[in-house]
């Protein structure tokens, strides 16, 4: 998950490693108490699907310079942690 011009988006990649794609979702929260509820909703609008791509992008390869691209998923999950918290 990851912010960008003040609204929360989610990346979901498949499992598969060889998988160069991911599916970009905007993405709205509420918080219920003693956990969130997260609703996910496609993007129609081509150009600010390209947008929110570009700033994925961006933020992946922040995070392969950070803790490198031959990491474990311990690296990734702290990263991915780090960001939740700062929505």
């Amino acid at each position: 998950m990851f912010e960008y011009e003040d609204l929360a988006y989610a990346a979901l990649t498949p499992t598969d490693e060889d998988a160069a794609e991911a599916y970009i979702f905007s993405v709205e929260y509420e918080d219920q108490g003693d956990e969130m509820e997260f609703t996910l909703t496609n993007i129609d609008d081509e150009k600010k699907l390209e947008e929110v791509g570009k700033v994925f992008m961006q933020l992946m390869s922040e995070a392969e310079e950070d803790i490198g691209e031959d990491s474990d998923d311990e690296g990734w999950d702290e990263f991915i942690h780090k960001k939740i918290e700062e929505l």
